[in-house]
């Protein structure tokens, strides 16, 4: 199950000594060692300081950013990635969206994250096995609901990545969730669910929501047109394996004749 501390602990970190330990950590750095990466975690929350010299710093340094005005990238290396989550209340439809609120999803990686500010948004929890799906939409799943729980303040969880699938609620308050997220090298599936109860879920994939990078080429380039010329270049520069140039030229073909006779 997606597991969660609590914690009355008073002591504090930097933010620099922050990103320091879990550069430390190798290649899984909150998963091989859980346990001090929730200390970190709750350590970080003391520091009460820290998100608002942050973000100055953000700003100044320019990171790049390619999540939503939502999402704050705080800090990234090579093996993991440290944001600020801002959650705002259901009246903010916009926010809505941008959220994924209330979509029902897995992740493709491991994250630990602890409620920084406000109340927290909740969260209804269920367990899967990625390895017993083929991950094509429709494809019913085996799902176990675990609980529903809430991210309030100096609360830490950890959600497995092909594990643990959650349902986000929006908060009562404006609030801030701290992520640390492990960065896979690999292009792994993450999915949206469609359930039909919470606590004894019919469950099916609706949504491959990172499909194989071949795939969505292919649709791109064969909507586009003239597909074997663009996707010749294409994969030439990015695929220079000989069965993976075929296999995207073949899909691109394939696409393109089926939208040509839809449109």
């Amino acid at each position: 199950m997606a597991l969660t501390w609590d914690s009355t602990r008073t002591d504090t970190i930097s933010f620099d000594e922050f990103v320091e330990y879990f550069k430390k950590q190798g290649s899984n750095p909150v998963s091989s060692n859980l346990e001090g990466a929730v200390d970190m975690m709750q350590r970080l929350y003391n520091n009460r300081e820290f998100l608002a010299q942050a973000i100055v710093d953000q700003q100044l340094k320019k990171i790049a950013n390619e999540y939503t005005s939502e999402v704050l990238i705080l800090h990234r290396s090579e093996h993991f990635l440290v944001r600020a989550v801002v959650w705002l209340p259901v009246n903010e439809k916009e926010n809505s969206e941008l959220n994924h609120f209330e979509d029902i999803h897995d992740h493709n990686f491991n994250f630990i994250t602890v409620g920084y500010l406000g109340d927290g948004y909740e969260s209804n929890l269920w367990e899967y096995d990625i390895d017993d799906v083929v991950g094509e939409v429709g494809e019913n799943v085996d799902f176990s609901f675990i609980e529903r729980t809430k991210l309030k303040p100096q609360r830490v969880m950890y959600l497995r990545k092909g594990v643990d699938v959650h349902q986000q609620i929006p908060p009562s308050e404006m609030s801030v969730s701290v992520n640390v997220l492990e960065l896979n090298k690999k292009n792994e599936n993450q999915y949206f669910f469609d359930i039909d109860s919470i606590d004894k879920p019919n469950a099916k994939i609706a949504q491959n929501i990172n499909p194989p990078l071949a795939s969505t080429l292919s649709k791109m380039m064969g909507q586009i047109g003239k597909s074997e010329i663009v996707l010749d270049k294409l994969s030439n520069l990015s695929f220079p394996e000989k069965s993976a140039q075929e296999k995207i030229r073949q899909e691109a073909i394939n696409e393109s004749r089926k939208f040509s006779v839809i449109h």
